[in-house]
């Protein structure tokens, strides 16, 4: 897909303001590849095009300047282009490239675009797609194509200009994960990133200086044109702004640290910035996450080695450390939670109860959590049972909004809402204000699981970083077709194992849950299992089940 730069003078000049102005290029006649048939898609046929750009043209009619504003001429002329030389199964596809063409390309604040084709359709004189869309609606498009999901692995698109920074993040004084999600918004502002991609959380024990707490380590991946220099004097800046002392011991507690780790081909020593970072190779609290958010298989460009390799012996050195010092135990992800509460992951099963009223979640002991569905008995749960962790599945807006405003641990995401965009964005907005993990609701039909992946990139474009997430496949609702062997769990399984975590199971289920724990041993996985009915024997007796057949 093509990436387009808006010219920031016509952008400024053709944002709608006080006028909505219309420029029109009318009943442009072009001959296109364009049909599910055979023959459509051997010859060319007439299509009939008709643009609507809306804009404010005050300026460029002031002005009498034809740079002020887009030239009809020059977009019939592409669109023209664009249609003969391009291929498409559906007039709907053709009107999206056109319109994003017009929007991105050329700056258009709206349009609207229509696309006859003669004698389309038996018994009638044609058949006619018109779409409206704003060029906010691409930008968002264009920053998630940045983000598509390649091999089970996040992969950014660099814009033009623009290079591919890493930036390692750490905070062991006050909120923490507040402390790095501040960071991280203030980082993408600063450098007006046009992507970005955060890793998971990571509990980290300090190094060098051992008499302090426990860091929470992150990377993120931005796409930027700031150069390293400015670079470093905005994260220095950044440092500042938040409280961090620099006057205060090395290596000791701080409010946030930034270090740049690489950014884009540059080698770079300098008394204040060396590139690569000199030590990253040499930490796993830097590489664990940094894999997460790297291109599988990037290489250290002074090392020669993969960021996985580097990864993967830095695990089996830190393994023969005697114990007490750092080794992977000592090193675990996490979950968010609100409250400043977390969650470790991998360590062990977190069991979560279903509670349908607030005398089941009182009764329900031995579990992490419990999972509510309705925001009246939610509402009974906060004012009467103390120090429960509570996993709130909305239904509707105004259950979310509710349920906001008790300050869940976690939401649990419904599918009818990843799969509108529209409210994807809406609830995401919603979703700033809190710090609750997210659940997400796989499809109940199995899909390829780069579509979850891009669900999580649409939310990191809308604000939500992605340390926030995990993934529930619905084992639950898949559970006939896994026993029938119509599908593999390996379809409902994404290759980044961490972000997999969230497993809804039927309790009392003895084929499912064995399935279950086959894939959890062998691919060694934490998981959050959400097992149903909420009685606190079949909680409990699923768990155990669970640690019996392997689980550790």
């Amino acid at each position: 897909m093509n990436s387009y730069k808006i010219g920031e003078a016509r952008k400024e000049c053709c944002t709608t303001g006080a006028f909505k102005d219309r420029v029109v290029v009318e009943k442009l006649v072009c001959q296109a590849i364009v049909g599910v048939k055979e023959p459509e898609r051997m010859q060319r046929q007439k299509v009939v095009i008709d643009v609507t750009m809306y804009l404010d043209t005050s300026c460029c009619s002031l002005m009498d300047n034809l740079e002020k504003t887009i030239s009809y001429a020059t977009v019939a002329r592409e669109v023209l282009k664009y249609t003969e030389e391009s291929k498409h199964y559906l007039l709907e596809t053709l009107c999206h490239g056109i319109a994003r063409m017009v929007c991105l390309k050329y700056g258009a604040p709206e349009c609207t675009v229509r696309v006859e084709k003669p004698r389309a359709i038996p018994l009638a004189d044609q058949a006619v797609v018109e779409i409206t869309r704003t060029r906010e609606f691409f930008t968002e498009e264009q920053a998630r194509e940045s983000l598509k999901a390649e091999g089970g692995a996040m992969k950014m698109v660099v814009g033009e200009g623009e290079s591919l920074v890493f930036l390692a993040l750490g905070s062991n004084l006050g909120d923490t994960v507040s402390n790095l999600s501040t960071a991280v918004d203030r980082i993408v502002e600063a450098t007006k990133a046009t992507s970005v991609s955060t890793s998971g959380l990571y509990s980290t024990p300090p190094t060098y200086v051992t008499d302090q707490p426990s860091f929470v380590n992150a990377c993120i991946a931005i796409s930027t044109a700031v150069d390293p220099f400015s670079l470093l004097r905005i994260v220095k800046e950044i440092e500042a702004q938040m409280g961090r002392d620099f006057t205060t011991q090395r290596n000791g507690p701080r409010v946030i640290d930034i270090d740049i780790l690489m950014h884009g081909d540059v080698k770079l020593e300098a008394p204040t910035l060396i590139i690569p970072h000199q030590e990253m190779h040499k930490r796993l609290f830097v590489m664990l996450p940094l894999c997460d958010v790297a291109h599988a298989g990037t290489t250290h460009p002074v090392v020669g080695k993969t960021f996985e390799s580097i990864r993967d012996t830095l695990l089996i050195n830190s393994a023969k450390r005697v114990v007490g010092e750092e080794n992977p135990l000592d090193l675990v992800r996490i979950l968010p939670l609100a409250k400043n509460a977390t969650w470790e992951l991998g360590r062990k099963t977190v069991v979560l109860g279903i509670a349908n009223t607030a005398q089941q979640a009182a009764m329900t002991e031995g579990v992490a959590g419990v999972l509510v569905g309705d925001l009246n008995v939610f509402k009974e749960v906060r004012k009467n049972v103390e120090n429960q962790k509570v996993v709130f599945a909305p239904k509707t807006k105004e259950d979310l909004v509710g349920g906001l405003a008790l300050e869940p641990e976690m939401l649990k995401l419904p599918q009818e809402v990843l799969n509108d965009l529209g409210k994807l964005k809406e609830t995401a907005e919603l979703l700033k204000g809190s710090q609750c993990g997210l659940i997400l609701e796989a499809p109940s039909v199995p899909t390829p699981v780069d579509y979850m992946e891009n669900v999580v990139a649409a939310l990191q474009v809308h604000g939500i970083h992605r340390w926030r997430v995990v993934i529930d496949p619905c084992l639950e609702k898949n559970a006939v077709q896994l026993l029938k062997g119509d599908i593999t769990y390996s379809t409902l399984w994404h290759p980044q194992a961490w972000s997999l975590q969230a497993v809804s199971i039927p309790s009392n289920s003895s084929p499912s849950l064995s399935v279950l724990t086959q894939t959890a041993v062998q691919k060694n996985a934490a998981f959050i299992i959400t097992p149903n009915p909420s009685v606190t024997t079949d909680v409990c007796s699923t768990a155990d089940a669970l640690f019996r057949s392997g689980w550790n």
